[in-house]
């Protein structure tokens, strides 16, 4: 059962209107919730002026609290209020912090050491390679993984932390019941045992597009530092770095291959003075030195396993045409057979000459996929390995024109 003192936060909340600037100065004027929702609209009109005070007098007597109290219950929401104890210290400090947080799940002292992770939908295999190690490596380092549950890059953030048995936190673009986009449902319940999903809008709210730069604002807010590790120039990862540099966070980008169209919002970043992160010692240099003492000692270790990996993709890619960092799918040699200078046919190639030859895994997994596609975790099972290189295997093999990816993390042969 919800305290009295929610509902009169609650009631408050949902009126129109009603920001955390004006709120604080109403409490500050009338000392709680309840006592604003008492006051004589005159009252009000000294401290708000005529014109919110007006609203607040109308709202109070006809806003349905009770429905959303019974919503959060039974939904087995937990409300979280800026007065609260468990309310996050990093959001409280910034500029117009949420009244109310909707939390499903676990806020827990250690995940004040967080890092965000964002980027975009429509992400490229390297996208998915370099998100992957930069979640992984600052899991191990002891950090919380922040994102936005959208597809692409934030859905890989989440998953890797979770995966690497990690916790992870999720802010939402719309109300806590409503899972947004329908595909990462079971992501979204997972995320509950190892973490949190908040969000800071009431019930049943749909995601609009203009909730999710308050989202963006609320996960910068939330985090030590924001990484946008893939990302065109229009994507909303740059809201969410413009948002950390208000804050006085520090915003980190990963540099991308040159020419491709999701390489351009990190590099644009790195021009305007982001930092540019390479590996995860880049990270951790650069947060409060309070969060240093409280994270990993060594991180010598953590950016040896985890820097090999990555220097190994690298020169994947960079062994790889420009025209394949701008479209994978691109055909790298022409339809049409040349002739050489002596008249003679130049044998046509196929892509799969370029890329060495099958791993006994790359092998074994082309075996067991299903026609219809299967999902990264049936992968993992039929190969007793884990669900992370399972997903970094299909990857590459993507990469390879081996694999294809349908919606929901599906692969079948190509």
């Amino acid at each position: 059962m919800h305290s009295e003192q929610q509902k009169y936060w609650l009631t408050l909340f949902l009126i129109p209107g009603i920001g955390s600037t004006t709120f604080i100065k109403l409490i500050a004027r009338f000392g709680s919730p309840y006592e604003v929702l008492s006051a004589s609209e005159k009252a009000l009109s000294e401290v708000v002026g005529k014109t919110l005070a007006h609203r607040i007098a109308h709202y109070r007597e006809v806003v349905d609290v009770d429905t959303e109290l019974k919503l959060i219950e039974n939904n087995k929401v937990k409300i979280i209020t800026l007065d609260d104890p468990e309310y996050p210290v990093s959001l409280a400090e910034i500029y117009d912090p949420p009244l109310v947080l909707y939390c499903k799940g676990d806020l827990l002292r250690r995940d004040q050491y967080s890092i965000s992770i964002v980027g975009t939908r429509k992400y490229s295999p390297y996208g998915s390679k370099i998100t992957h190690f930069f979640a992984q490596g600052l899991v191990n380092a002891g950090f919380t993984i922040v994102s936005g549950l959208a597809s692409g890059i934030d859905t890989i953030a989440h998953q890797t932390a979770l995966d690497s048995g990690g916790r992870t936190v999720a802010f939402l673009g719309c109300g806590i019941d409503v899972i947004y986009p329908r595909e990462n449902k079971n992501l979204y319940e997972r995320i509950q045992n190892q973490g949190a999903v908040i969000s800071t809008f009431p019930m049943q709210t749909k995601p609009l597009g203009n909730n999710f730069p308050i989202r963006n604002r609320f996960i910068s807010g939330f985090s030590l530092g924001t990484i946008v590790t893939e990302a065109t120039r229009n994507s909303g990862a740059l809201i969410t770095a413009q948002h950390a540099v208000e804050q006085g966070k520090t915003v980190f980008a990963v540099p991308g291959p040159i020419g491709s169209l999701n390489s351009e919002g990190p590099h644009g970043l790195i021009r305007q003075g982001a930092k540019l992160a390479e590996k995860i010692s880049d990270i951790i240099e650069e947060i409060p030195q309070y969060a240093r003492e409280n994270i990993a000692d060594d991180t010598s270790d953590i950016d040896k396993k985890a820097t090999q990996p990555a220097q190994k993709y690298t020169k994947e890619i960079i062994q790889y045409p420009l025209s394949m960092a701008i479209k994978p799918s691109v055909e790298t040699v022409p339809s049409k057979p040349e002739r050489t200078e002596k008249g003679g046919k130049v044998p046509q190639q196929t892509n799969s000459n370029i890329f060495v030859s099958q791993s006994p895994l790359e092998k074994k997994i082309l075996s067991i996929l299903s026609p219809e596609g299967s999902y990264v975790d049936e992968v993992a099972i039929s190969c007793q390995i884990p669900i992370s290189q399972a997903l970094s295997t299909l990857t590459l093999m993507e990469m390879k024109g081996w694999v294809k990816q349908f919606s929901g993390k599906r692969f079948a042969k190509a």
